[in-house]
């Protein structure tokens, strides 16, 4: 009748530890905690139904499940006729040799919107003490501790908003040769073909490090 049980897993990592501190600080900041599970399943029948259960508790923030590539012969046929219509639009495109000004400023827009993401995983980076992350992004958008620092982005943006006809002239010659090879790979993905076990790749990323 004497014995408790100490639920909180932490309590069993050594004192101090500085992802260990940081734990409640970043529930406490980003209202986000950094806790994961890891379950094996012997069927992706299996792996998709408990998927599907776990998305439904409330604390439970991502799933991710091989279930996600290979999606049931329901949902599939579920999603015939978005990938049809995806087809149809991307094969009566016309591909634009010019760059309109309204189009350039929306380019501008959208990498101010880039730099901010970045700053905010930096910002997550730094809490966390993912050392690595927060280096990569002061190389991209500078050091908030460091005013001499470079903002690689943000001297982009200065740069086309400062020479917006070289900029425009750029994108339209970049524009020749990425629509093409961008139209030709929806059109290769809008195949109508079921998604079979063995058309999964082994690994998802070049490394070799991640395998399904």
């Amino acid at each position: 009748s004497g014995i408790s049980f100490d639920h909180n897993y932490m309590n069993m990592e050594p004192k101090g530890l500085t992802s260990i501190t940081l734990q409640d600080t970043i529930l406490d900041k980003f209202d986000l905690s950094m806790d994961y599970a890891l379950i094996l399943i012997d069927s992706i029948e299996k792996s998709r139904e408990i998927a599907d259960k776990v998305k439904n508790i409330k604390s439970v923030a991502i799933v991710d499940d091989i279930s996600m590539y290979l999606p049931s012969l329901e949902e599939q046929q579920k999603r015939i006729p978005i990938i049809q219509e995806i087809n149809q639009s991307i094969s009566t495109s016309i591909l634009k040799d010019n760059l309109t000004e309204v189009e350039f400023d929306q380019l501008l827009s959208e990498l101010e919107r880039l730099e901010m993401n970045i700053m905010e995983i930096q910002d997550m980076a730094y809490i966390g003490g993912q050392d690595k992350v927060d280096r990569k992004c002061s190389e991209i958008v500078g050091d908030p501790d460091n005013p001499q620092s470079k903002n690689i982005i943000n001297e982009f943006i200065n740069h086309l908003e400062n020479n917006r006809q070289e900029g425009i002239k750029g994108l339209e010659e970049f524009q020749k040769y990425a629509a093409p090879h961008f139209k030709k790979s929806v059109l290769g993905m809008t195949t109508l073909k079921n998604i079979e076990l063995k058309f999964l790749i082994k690994v998802l990323d070049f490394s070799g490090h991640n395998n399904l």
